[in-house]
């Protein structure tokens, strides 16, 4: 117990001096609403992701478990803050239109978006062929702390992230983020 509480702190203190997930993207790119959302969730998902990146992973009982429990502990914390996309939030989303393709702006950086996590395999097929629907590329990733992680993209324009970030909310989901990988 004590060796995960100081790998907890010890994530934290790496995670105030390091850069966001994001660095590299130049934010004069994006369009406002996508280069800066102010969501606490937001910043939850983005420490989670700061903690599974710099995890490592030692041959041991820890290599036995499902998620470390670290994770287990964060996943816990995006839970408390409704961070999750439910099948509620995601009520209506099939009579969403399709939205317009963004006209072309100057390129960026591939990059992708992570539009949310949801919670049942349902839900997971569901967002996938909406996201199809609206011609937007989509994966799903499994994660034993959270559930189905649903990425957007990779884009190669401000405008083709700004589409995908809205018509991600237009869906229930409620905080999707830039990310540099995938």
């Amino acid at each position: 117990m004590r060796h995960a509480v100081l790998s907890i702190v010890a994530v934290f203190a790496i995670s105030a001096c390091t850069a966001p997930p994001d660095a590299g993207i130049d934010p004069a790119q994006l369009p406002p609403e996508v280069s800066s959302s102010g969501s606490d969730c937001v910043s939850l998902f983005r420490l989670f992701d700061t903690m599974e990146k710099n995890m490592s992973t030692p041959t041991g009982w820890r290599d036995r478990v499902v998620a470390p429990p670290e994770l287990m502990w964060m996943a816990g914390r995006l839970r408390q803050a409704n961070c999750m996309t439910l099948t509620a939030d995601l009520a209506g989303m099939e009579a969403v239109p399709v939205a317009p393709a963004p006209t072309a702006g100057p390129a960026i950086s591939p990059i992708s978006v992570h539009a949310g996590v949801v919670t049942n395999m349902n839900d997971d097929a569901r967002s996938r062929a909406y996201f199809e629907n609206q011609g937007i590329g989509v994966r799903t990733i499994g994660n034993g702390a959270l559930g189905r992680r649903v990425y957007l993209g990779p884009f190669a324009t401000g405008s083709e992230v700004e589409r995908a970030m809205n018509v991600a909310r237009e869906a229930g989901f409620a905080y999707p983020y830039v990310v540099p990988r995938f």
